[in-house]
């Protein structure tokens, strides 16, 4: 979410058209290498490099869940890149008014252009994630169930599972995943294999 005061722009401005665009990090950022990664939403806001009268608050959503509320745990980022370009982040932690909330953080900022912030899992406890199944649907001539199983983040933008053929059905879950110590989550499945709704349930 993007608050902007409605004295923000000079008045010789011409009208602007704004738009906030959610970015999947897949396509442009690192991959995912900590626990806490990938964990926030990047943004890009539109027009570019626009320059604001008034600080804009920007509400930046995150899927950790964490032992506090520490703003000493975030790193805020820009890039001003050009059309079509990979971003090339500057770290403007030092300059950048923020608060971190307990599902978000609010970013104050002067001027338009791609946004990400990150949390240290030094204050991290767990993870909202969403758990997904996709297969075909059972007939009476099959023995066997070829399943995907996965997860991603509880976030705006992350990818929903779809598919456009009508033999295959899919069921997701909302889940939490805890962080003990540095070791990995585990996804544990105990299912019915003789039961024609598996892949529902």
């Amino acid at each position: 979410m993007l608050h902007i005061e409605p004295d923000s722009f000079p008045q010789e401005d011409d009208v602007h058209i704004i738009t906030l665009k959610i970015l999947p990090r897949r396509l442009f950022d690192k991959p995912a290498e900590c626990f806490e990664d990938h964990s926030t939403v990047m943004v890009e806001i539109l027009p570019n490099n626009l320059e604001l009268m008034h600080p804009a608050k920007l509400s930046l959503p995150h899927c950790l869940i964490l032992k506090k509320a520490n703003a000493s745990e975030v790193q805020v980022f820009h890039s001003h890149h050009a059309k079509d370009q990979q971003p090339d982040w500057e770290n403007i932690t030092k300059s950048v008014l923020y608060t971190l909330l307990p599902h978000c953080c609010e970013i104050w900022i002067e001027k338009f252009s791609w946004i990400k912030y990150t949390i240290s899992g030094r204050e991290v406890e767990g993870k909202k994630l969403f758990l997904y199944t996709l297969g075909k649907k059972c007939t009476k001539a099959s023995n066997f169930i070829t399943a995907e199983v996965g997860f991603f983040p509880a976030l705006p933008g992350n990818d929903r599972i779809t598919h456009d053929e009508a033999d295959f059905i899919t069921s997701s879950k909302r889940t939490v995943s805890v962080l003990r110590g540095s070791c990995r989550f585990q996804i544990v499945l105990n299912a019915d294999i003789s039961s024609p709704s598996l892949l529902g349930s």
